[in-house]
């Protein structure tokens, strides 16, 4: 019985190793982590392809390494049957793009915007899975947050980008270093 106890924690050890590995391994690529939330891709006056991300780093820097939680991933499925035409086109539009991009999951993809003549740099879109066995927050905004924690131990320069404010809270309290973009608000009803 003790024996099968030590082969059973042995097993989960080497599955971690092995997952610990599998993370270096992807986070090793250089550059700047925008880790935006489902607001960034719903809300932002433009759709995916059309985004510049290296307007949105603080740097001038080379690559823009886009990471997206699987939590945003599942948020906007859950979108695309908003009772919103836009909310459920953008939805289903950045799903496309995201599945067409990363095609060999968990391994990022290259994501060649049209119009960055001249180049600025390489942007690549990587999906943040989920661990086994990890149990999601009851807030989908902290699931977010604590992805983006989970990736900050393998980069050097990580943002969370949203234009939410509950999001950009929870994230500047865990110590993350925040985007949080404008949105107009347009006049005061009534006025």
């Amino acid at each position: 019985m003790i024996s099968a106890e030590v082969s059973a924690h042995a097993d989960r050890f080497k599955r971690l190793a092995e997952e610990l590995e599998l993370a270096r391994t992807l986070f090793q690529r250089e550059g700047i982590c925008l880790v935006p939330d489902t607001s960034f891709f719903i809300e932002h006056d433009k759709k995916l392809e059309d985004i510049n991300f290296h307007d949105l780093t603080e740097r001038s820097a080379p690559p823009v390494r886009v990471l997206i939680p699987m939590i945003v991933v599942d948020e906007l499925d859950g979108l695309k049957r908003s009772s919103s035409r836009t909310v459920r086109w953008r939805a289903g539009y950045t799903l496309a793009v995201i599945d067409r991009v990363i095609d060999s999951p968990p391994a990022p993809g290259i994501f060649a915007l049209r119009q960055a003549i001249p180049p600025r740099g390489e942007v690549t879109l990587q999906i943040v899975f989920d661990p086994p066995g990890h149990q999601r927050m009851a807030i989908n905004d902290d699931e977010i947050v604590d992805r983006a924690l989970a990736c900050e131990r393998f980069v050097d320069d990580l943002t969370v980008i949203t234009y939410d404010t509950g999001q950009s809270q929870r994230a500047r309290a865990a110590g993350l270093k925040v985007k949080k973009l404008p949105t107009d608000l347009g006049e005061e009803p009534g006025k």
